[in-house]
């Protein structure tokens, strides 16, 4: 509908802001600071993780992949990890990040807002398929290490 785009150009927009603002710069800067002493492999696995559960606090796919992905990338391409696995992992942590908010994605919302489950049981349940993604993907691409 009308009002949905309307809302996605607000939310596209709103990232743009925090872009021209260099948040999402400064925000590099500090975990690419922070992460800089440590081994390739923890750095993946910091990274990763951080962006997976930072994305619990954007409202659309669209708007934490402009705002969280490219930092990322280039914060892990500049300490040499290599860059297709990180792209491919970041791209699937995207999609799989869909659990850890009730409001993050239309099915999510369409779930939550049915009472099909409370908040309770939905962060419970979110939070569970979170760590299982994170073990089974971390078994998988650890073979690229």
């Amino acid at each position: 509908t009308f009002s949905s785009v309307m809302l996605l150009g607000l939310i596209i927009s709103l990232v743009n802001c925090l872009i021209d603002l260099r948040v999402i710069d400064w925000f590099s800067t500090i975990i690419s600071n922070s992460v800089c002493d440590f081994s390739k492999t923890t750095v993946f696995i910091l990274l990763t993780i951080i962006y997976y559960f930072a994305q619990y606090f954007f409202t659309s796919e669209s708007s934490k992949i402009m705002a969280l992905f490219a930092p990322f990338l280039s914060a892990g391409i500049a300490i040499g990890i290599d860059a297709k696995v990180l792209a491919i992992t970041l791209t699937a942590f995207s999609s799989a990040s869909d659990v850890l908010g009730s409001y993050v994605c239309p099915s999510a919302l369409t779930f939550y807002s049915s009472g099909y489950l409370t908040l309770k049981q939905w962060m419970y349940y979110g939070i569970i398929i979170a760590v299982c993604f994170l073990l089974i993907w971390y078994t998988y691409v650890w073979m690229f290490f």
